[in-house]
């Protein structure tokens, strides 16, 4: 973003209560509600990311992970998740919503304590994510560093960027893709459509998986 005046404002992202921070994770689109997405676009998702997933008993981390949509469904399949998120308000919310040892949300910032320690996660999912970070090379090196080697990366994103600002949603022309292709190998993609999506996303919006190799 060139623009000096604009700056960056992640506080959309926050809301005290949990059926409004549920409506910024899946936002009502062409007359589709919240609960609505929710319902439908979770279970497609959720079948994707299972044919990826190489190790059942792995680690998976949650970047970006809201109120838990994605991290509870894969607690309850068994699997540890650390959902990591930059809003309070969405980790409390995941917390409360997803009572379980096996998971837990903490800060980027924590995250890379325990990485530095040596813990790191076969799986990371990043949906709805990268396309709202302002700096996005740094999210993907944090990502990057998180990945056990052979590990996979599940992303879904709008293929325009969306960065909140102090102006409105800034589009910087940044390609997640390119950059992500930049550290991983891609392995697959998928268009955007589960049941009931909204027509716009499934037009302009992709999930893709990508390993790191080395």
């Amino acid at each position: 973003m060139q623009n000096k005046s604009l700056n960056y404002d992640p506080s959309i992202f926050d809301h005290a209560s949990i059926e409004g921070a549920k409506e910024i994770v899946l936002t009502t689109e062409s007359g589709i509600s919240t609960q609505t997405r929710w319902d439908t676009e979770t279970p497609w998702l959720l079948n994707l990311i299972g044919k990826h997933i190489i190790k059942p008993s792995g680690l998976v981390v949650d970047y970006g992970c809201g109120v838990g949509r994605l991290a509870g469904p894969l607690v309850d399949q068994g699997y540890s998740v650390i959902g990591v998120d930059a809003s309070s308000s969405m980790r409390q919310h995941a917390t409360n919503l997803i009572a379980s040892e096996r998971f837990m949300a903490m800060t980027p910032a924590t995250l890379e304590q325990l990485v530095g320690i040596g813990i790191k996660a076969d799986f990371v999912l990043a949906i709805w994510v990268l396309q709202h970070c302002f700096d996005l090379d740094a999210e993907v090196g944090r990502i990057y560093k998180t990945l056990n080697k052979g590990g996979i990366v599940g992303v879904a994103d709008m293929r325009h960027r969306a960065v909140p600002t102090n102006q409105g949603w800034c589009d910087d022309g940044r390609d997640v893709k390119e950059t992500l292709s930049r550290f991983f190998m891609p392995i697959q993609q998928y268009p955007y459509n589960p049941p009931s999506a909204p027509k716009g996303l499934q037009g302009s919006a992709y999930v893709a998986f990508f390993q790191k190799n080395r």
